[in-house]
């Protein structure tokens, strides 16, 4: 696994935060734990108590020593609540030896390898238009935006009734409602953005 990879991942799995419902709460529940834009998503992260599942998935793919890896990432972060709405013993497979390649696919369809701030979800829900950001060309569909992950899996932000959605592309909008939502967006950070959501994506298989 090459750098790059690794630290993304380590940007998607060591930050998690209990994401508030509205605009106004999202600075304070990130300012309550003193988290810092200038500083990295591994940074901030170890400020945060609630990612005791996310810490336990660094350390059993084995990227504890990437927690202040360079990149430029949107992260779409599993609260600790999401991930126990896995079936029964997923978490505990996952983090077992040998649990590796699974934990690794699953991780990566929640990274996007450049930042993309909710703005952007904003101006895609209203037209279809490609947005170029960072050198990168991210795809305008309707009502939404789709993004290129690092796994093998894509991702739509779609917006309905005021709230967002994330889903992989293998998803229909008619599933929208039972898709994860984000619960918290653009918490900053030096190597990108983290936006919480209250289910675990699944990757393509």
């Amino acid at each position: 696994m090459n750098t790059f990879t690794k630290s993304a991942l380590l940007g998607a799995t060591m930050f998690t935060m209990v994401g508030a419902a509205n605009a106004e709460s999202h600075a304070s529940s990130a300012m309550s734990f003193g988290l810092d834009a200038n500083a990295s998503i591994a940074e901030n992260a170890m400020k945060v108590p609630t990612f005791s599942t996310l810490v336990a998935a660094v350390q059993a793919a084995g990227l504890a020593d990437e927690l202040m890896g360079d990149g430029d990432f949107t992260v779409f972060a599993p609260t600790d609540a999401a991930f126990a709405e896995l079936p029964a013993g997923t978490v505990e497979r996952l983090l077992a030896p040998g649990g590796e390649d699974g934990l690794m696919a699953l991780l990566s369809a929640h990274v996007v390898p450049t930042s993309i701030a909710s703005e952007y979800f904003q101006l895609a829900a209203i037209g279809n238009a490609d947005i170029a950001l960072n050198n990168q060309t991210i795809e305008g569909v309707a009502g939404g935006l789709k993004m290129d992950t690092i796994g093998n899996t894509d991702v739509m932000v779609m917006k309905d009734n005021g709230s967002f959605y994330v889903m992989t592309d293998d998803q229909t909008t008619d599933n929208l409602r039972e898709a994860a939502k984000i619960i918290e967006t653009d918490i900053m950070s030096s190597n990108g953005v983290i936006h919480v959501i209250d289910q675990v994506l699944q990757p393509r298989n």
